[in-house]
């Protein structure tokens, strides 16, 4: 009832509720234990990541006691980090499961929330590792640091006892010279200590910040120790030369002076070694030059320090013993000789290096000339050859490969001039600049061999794709006009024959053949550009398809117009035959009639023999006649294949035929009525109306009979004829009877008797018979008619079913030896149009069947059966060329759906090629203007490469294309469709070959900038070292000594930077040669980055060039004002020495010895002035300076102070002697 189905439906729906309650409910459930798992993770990984993040704040913020304990601690955080990473994974794991069943919200707070903490977990282990890796390399610094002030401090100690030794020993005044100079060495060692600890207290200041309490104060105890070891062996070795100088005499000061001098020349004679071969560049020689002329000119100054040496050394021998003025003089000549030595080569050194700077700069011409005609060629000949390119662009290029090709002989012989002139060179350049040359004449060579081989390659290429492109426009131009010419040719022949005749119809035909045969001939022609259009296809060249596209539409019409015409020609052969056999026959009946007349005419035959024979003749005009009226016919079904004149001439002869026809008509009539008449004249009455019932029962007899023919046109046309003439003879006969009668009735007239009633009775049955014989031989004619025209058409139907069966297994059998591919398109339109015509054929096989159903009642039983087993076998025909239609259909359908398929893929790939062969044709140059833009270059053009290789996986597709197209394809398509795929695995291969040679050359490109820069790197470290040492000691402060060394550590860093300078300088050279394939001009290539990295780098050793020589300025003006004080304090030392020796030995008269002890005071006086005023200028001079009297000078200014003092109150104390011992005698 409704009610208990509406029970059960709310029942059902009720438990449905409750099913799908279970379900969210679990669902929840699930979700549940999903988040609180999540958050149980969140939460452990919150918990980790606080205690962390406040270890590792704890271990930041605080001041570590050891480093060493603090990095340990680094070490067990880095350690619980990664033991507790488990938990972010599970972090991870536990959000993927939950964010599942999320919204698109939660899904992301979830993702933001565990995301914010896996940063800071990620953050915080960074951290945690840069602050291990800092406190390791700080420990191992510290390591550093400590090692080098230990060996500090144990050098110190080591030298400390010999020095303390030392000084308890006054040196001979012979051997203080040589222990001064020794002593100046360990000096110098003592300084560069000082420099050492100095480095390494900047060292130790900087490990300091991130070292612990306990290593901070081990440290500088260290420091302390070491700077405590240092100064104590510093103030040892200043007494020790304290007491040295002491020692010296004027002539230890003089050889002093002298050693200095040597050391000096020695000084120029090494700058001029240092520059003892010849640099490379012109520019480089110039400088050699101006270095070598102020050398010269430093020389020829220094010729007045010579010569205030010998005065000097004169002086010295005039109060000397013969040992020690030999000994002056050797050091004067020995000075001498070496310095005119030294003066010597300088001037020779100069000659040199004018004489080979004209060489340099012709060499360097040809050399840049060599270089520049190699970077246009490279530029020229490196890019690869575009065969997409047009005729104008390639004939560009080929013009560009010929001047090459032209130009290299030239340039060949400016090559081995540059190799002869540069071998020359080699001997006098240094290392470095020879082996710049070694290689660039070593690379020049094979420069010029690649260039050259490249350009004849390249120049055979383009040439033979010209060459190619003009055979196939030749051959397109050739085949065109040939083609033309046959249009014309085919223009002027004769559309129709100027005759009726065959042979007229074969002569024509003839000459349309011999038109198709020179058309085919030219098909081999097309097939060639076919050939050779797939070919330029293939490799993306120009292929003229417009010229192509005419070609073969003239091509193909005039193949078809042709072959339609020679068919055409065929058909109408045929029909100028049969109308000729016609004609033939109807001439030779009428012939035949004429002259059989003639023999009837001429013969005295019986009147009733006669008769006959002129019924048969009449009978054959009959058959003439009809023949005649088919002539008509068949001429009107030619008329449009006639010439108006044809037309008209052969109408004209059936109408003359219709005349001579009319005309035997009537005469065989004619004789026929006078053969009658003499029948009527001379037959019985009687016996002829007995004869003619007989016989025209006897006819009707016959005619009764049913038809039984043989379906065969003769036969049926004979029994036509047959007929025809029975007709005749009958209406003949009763044209007798009736005359012969009227004359019987005509006799009984005359006598006035009655006609006997069987008279009437026979008159009345051969009448009544009459008309049944004309009544029979009408409807036997019908039929005989009826069939003929039914066998006409079966013949014609037939026929024309079976041409079409022949023709379809003819279309069928087409793809017997495999199909056309290239034209299954249009073989397949072909096959469509053609059995479209199929609707018609089953017509005409319909058509047949209901003839030969027509032919059944006249025609014989075996007859019958052929005819049927005829229609039956054209049934079987049909069913099997329609299964082989349907197969053939599919297999050309299939066919051109696979080369529709594979010239789509085939285009396709292509054109893939045509776009990367146009990108590596775009590769112009391999060289770049840096690094970046070289790796840059490298990896877009990897991406190339790999799209090149890429190709392979679409070839190998297409090529399964073609194999599948080859299994249908006939030979020649075989054939085509391999070569296709032969082109383009050969352009797949070529392109590989350049974008892999390309590649590689790209590698070079970036590996030799790798070169360059760790080069420039080099470079530039070599300029971050030399600043680094720059000189910075403040000559104010420093001793003689040290300026002396400081001025020797100048002339060295001069010689250095000169040596950088050259080096960059090849340097940009080097940079040169890679900027060279950049098509760019010289003022640009000047503001390139690595020109102008390399310009700043030789601007930047122009300025220390530019400090040190100020700075070397600065040391020879503080070394001049330092000698010229010493001369003073010597002056004064001399003067204190002679007075202490007057004092020693005074005047023995007392007025003179107090006059002069008066002027010695007076002189002691004065000094005393000089000396403080001496002091006071230094003073105030090294106030000027920021800085306090060195102490070198403080100390001799303070001992010729001391000195003078001292001398002063001597002198003072003798004069007050010399006045009592005055006093005393003047009392006496």
């Amino acid at each position: 009832s409704p009610e208990h189905k509406e029970v059960g439906r709310l029942s059902n729906y009720w438990l449905d509720l409750c099913l799908q309650t279970s379900n969210v409910l679990l669902r929840r459930k699930e979700d549940f234990q999903r988040t609180t798992e999540y958050h149980d993770c969140l939460n452990a990984v919150e918990v980790y990541l606080e205690n962390f993040t406040q270890e590792w704040d704890h271990l930041a913020r605080s001041d570590a006691e050891s480093t060493a304990t603090h990095l340990e601690a680094l070490k067990n955080l880095s350690v619980a980090l990664q033991d507790k990473r488990l938990a972010l994974e599970n972090l991870k794991e536990q959000r993927q499961k939950v964010t599942e069943h999320l919204n698109l919200d939660d899904r992301e707070l979830v993702k933001e929330q565990s995301g914010h903490f896996e940063q800071c977990w990620i953050q915080l282990e960074d951290q945690v590792k840069r602050k291990i890796q800092l406190s390791v390399t700080t420990l191992q610094e510290l390591s550093v640091v400590q090692a080098k002030l230990q060996e500090l401090m144990e050098w110190a100690e080591e030298q400390q006892p010999s020095i303390s030794e030392a000084l308890k020993h006054s040196p001979p005044p012979e051997l203080a010279q040589s222990f001064l100079m020794d002593h100046l060495t360990l000096c110098s060692e003592v300084e560069a200590k000082q420099l050492v600890l100095k480095t390494l207290i900047k060292d130790a200041d900087r490990v300091n910040t991130n070292l612990g309490l306990n290593e901070r104060q081990m440290l500088q105890k260290i420091l302390s120790d070491a700077q405590n070891h240092v100064d104590f062996l510093s103030d040892l070795v200043w007494q020790r030369r304290k007491h040295l100088n002491k020692t010296l005499s004027d002539r230890t000061q003089f050889f002093l002076a002298a050693l200095q001098a040597m050391n000096q020349i020695k000084q120029y004679e090494k700058k001029i070694i240092f520059h003892e071969h010849i640099c490379l560049l012109p520019e480089d020689v110039s400088k050699q030059i101006r270095s070598c002329k102020t050398i010269q000119a430093s020389l020829k100054v220094y010729q007045s320090e010579i010569s205030g040496l010998w005065s000097q050394g004169r002086n010295l021998m005039k109060e000397t013993t013969e040992q020690e003025k030999s000994e002056v003089l050797d050091k004067l000549h020995m000075l001498q000789n070496m310095y005119d030595i030294i003066l010597q080569k300088c001037g020779q050194r100069l000659m040199d290096l004018e004489k080979h700077i004209v060489s340099r700069k012709y060499f360097k011409e040809d050399l840049d000339k060599a270089c520049h005609w190699l970077k246009q060629c490279d530029i020229v000949s490196f890019p690869e050859i575009n065969l997409m390119n047009n005729n104008t662009e390639l004939y560009s290029q080929l013009a560009k490969y010929q001047q090459i090709l032209e130009q290299f002989p030239e340039y060949e012989n400016l090559l081995l001039i540059v190799q002869k002139d540069g071998q020359e060179i080699l001997p006098s350049l240094n290392e470095m600049d020879r082996s710049y040359l070694e290689e660039k004449l070593s690379a020049l060579p094979q420069q010029f061999n690649m260039i050259i081989a490249l350009a004849k390659d390249k120049f055979c290429k383009v040439q033979e794709a010209i060459t190619a492109r003009k055979e196939y426009a030749s051959l397109i131009e050739l085949t065109t006009r040939a083609l033309t010419e046959v249009e014309d040719q085919l223009g002027n022949l004769r559309k129709t024959p100027s005759t009726l005749l065959a042979k007229e119809v074969v002569s024509l035909m003839e000459d349309y053949k011999n038109v198709l045969s020179e058309v085919i001939s030219l098909g081999s022609a097309v097939n060639e550009l076919n050939q050779k259009k797939e070919a330029f296809r293939s490799t993306g060249q120009p292929w003229l398809p417009e010229e192509m596209l005419t070609l073969a539409t003239l091509y193909h019409k005039l193949k078809r117009q042709i072959e339609q015409k020679v068919n055409q020609l065929e058909d109408v052969m045929v029909a100028y035959q049969e109308h000729e056999e016609i004609c033939k026959q109807l001439e030779m009946k009428l012939n035949s009639i004429k002259e059989k007349e003639a023999e009837v005419n001429e013969e005295t035959l019986p009147a009733e023999e006669k008769l006959k024979m002129y019924h048969f003749l009449a009978g054959s005009l009959q058959d003439s006649g009809i023949l005649l009226k088919h002539i008509a016919e068949h001429l009107e079904g030619l008329s449009s294949q006639l010439d108006p004149s044809v037309h008209e001439e052969a109408d004209h002869q059936v109408r003359a035929w219709q005349e001579m026809l009319k005309v035997l008509h009537t005469a065989i009539g004619d004789k026929v009525v006078e053969c009658e008449n003499r029948l009527v004249e001379s037959i019985d009455f009687q016996t002829e109306i007995s004869r003619s019932l007989d016989w025209l029962g006897h006819i009707k007899a016959n005619l009764n009979e049913p038809l039984n023919m043989d379906a065969k046109l003769n036969s049926i046309q004979e029994e036509i004829r047959i007929v025809q003439i029975q007709q005749k003879e009958v209406q003949s006969s009763l044209r007798i009877i009736r005359a012969l009668s009227n004359k019987e009735k005509e006799k009984y007239m005359k006598a006035k008797e009655l006609v006997p009633v069987d008279l009437e009775n026979s008159l009345t049955e051969l009448s009544e018979l009459n008309s049944e014989v004309q009544e029979a031989i009408q409807k036997r004619q019908e039929n005989l008619i009826k069939l003929y025209s039914i066998c006409q058409r079966y013949y014609q139907v037939s026929q024309t079913a079976n041409n079409w069966l022949e023709d379809a297994q003819v279309l069928l059998q087409f793809a017997e030896n495999g199909l056309d591919t290239e034209n299954s398109e249009e073989n397949l339109r072909n096959h469509i149009d053609f059995f479209n015509t199929e609707k018609q054929f089953q017509l005409h096989l319909k058509e047949v069947k209901m003839l030969v159903s027509d032919m059944e009642p006249f025609i014989q039983t075996l007859r019958k059966e052929d005819l049927e087993q005829t229609v039956r076998a054209l049934e079987d025909k049909s069913i099997e060329i329609e299964q082989e239609e349907q197969c053939q259909k599919e297999l050309l359908q299939r066919c051109a759906s696979q080369w529709q398929e594979y010239q789509i893929a085939r285009q396709h790939i292509i054109d893939l090629m045509n776009e990367s062969e146009k990108k590596l044709s775009e590769f112009s140059v391999a060289k770049t203007s840096s690094q970046l833009e070289a790796e840059e270059k490298l990896v877009s053009h990897k991406s190339l490469v790999s799209t090149v290789n890429s190709f392979h996986e679409t070839i190998t597709s297409l090529e399964e294309k073609a194999s599948i197209l080859e299994k249908t394809g006939n030979i020649a398509s075989k054939a085509s469709i391999s070569r296709s795929m032969t082109t383009v695995w050969q352009r797949w291969t070529r392109l590989r070959s350049i974008a892999q040679e390309q590649e590689r050359i790209l590698e070079e490109s970036v590996q030799k900038w790798n070169v360059f820069n760790d080069k420039m790197q080099k470079a530039t470290d070599t300029l971050d070292q030399l600043h680094e040492r720059l000189p910075e000691g403040s000559v104010e402060k420093a001793s003689k000594n040290e300026l002396l060394d400081l001025l020797d550590y100048h002339s060295n860093f001069i010689l250095e930077l000169e040596q950088q300078l050259s080096s960059l300088g090849l340097l940009k050279q080097h940079s040169f040669n890679l900027l060279q394939d950049i098509e760019i001009t010289p003022s640009f290539q000047e503001q390139m980055p690595i020109m102008q990295e390399i310009k700043a780098m030789q601007d930047r050793c122009y300025n220390m060039q530019q400090k040190v020589k100020k700075s070397e300025k600065v040391v020879k003006q503080e070394l001049k004002e330092r000698e010229e004080v010493e001369k003073e304090i010597n002056k004064i030392k001399t003067w204190i020495q002679e007075g202490r020796e007057y004092l020693l030995n005074p005047t023995i008269e007392s007025d003179t010895q107090l006059e002069k002890l008066q002027m010695l005071l007076n002189d002691a006086t004065i000094h005393r002035q000089a000396v403080e005023k001496m002091a006071e200028q230094q003073q105030n001079k090294y106030l000027g300076l920021y800085t306090i009297l060195p102490s070198e000078l403080s100390l001799q200014l303070a001992e010729a102070g001391l000195a003078l003092v001292n001398i002063h109150e001597q002198i003072e104390a003798k004069v007050k002697e010399a006045q009592q011992h005055k006093t005393l005698n003047q009392e006496f």
